[in-house]
């Protein structure tokens, strides 16, 4: 599944770029240009905005988490990076990354939620009944692109 196709196809409401799932909200990660380490690794250090009050809640009670995933084109190397804080520094292997790196911030579930519901949730999905999986994406910001020397 390519990471476009990742981004349309959810059963449930999914805090996203261009979609109105939920109005007036954001998830977005910004962050600053990698810094090139001794040892042959690179720093990076992401900032998170998410506006939605009750995702937040779901991350401060431990039951959802930050995650980026982090693919190379030309190794083929993944890694995937969980936190719960508005900032956060990874620290990544040189050989393991080269050329095109996609990294992929998204906010997952860390338990089963009954009755999910968001405030912002769409008109549309207001009084259904929506269950979430341990591990379903509850929103995904846009990715970001790092060219790895």
């Amino acid at each position: 599944m390519s990471d476009s196709e990742l981004i349309r196809s959810y059963p449930h409401p999914v805090l996203r770029p261009d979609s109105d799932d939920f109005v007036g909200t954001v998830f977005k990660i910004d962050w600053d240009e990698p810094k090139e380490l001794p040892n042959a690794k690179y720093e990076f250090v992401f900032t998170v905005t998410n506006t939605c009050k009750e995702i937040r809640d779901l991350i401060a009670e431990g039951k959802a988490v930050y995650m980026l995933r982090f693919v190379c084109k030309t190794t083929l190397s993944r890694q995937t990076f969980t936190f719960s804080e508005d900032v956060c520094r990874i620290q990544l292997s040189l050989p393991d990354f080269l050329n095109d790196v996609i990294i992929t911030p998204m906010i997952v579930t860390l338990d089963d939620i009954e009755n999910y519901s968001c405030e912002a949730f769409h008109p549309d999905y207001r009084g259904l009944d929506i269950s979430v999986c341990m591990g379903d994406v509850l929103a995904i910001s846009a990715p970001l692109y790092f060219e790895a020397p």
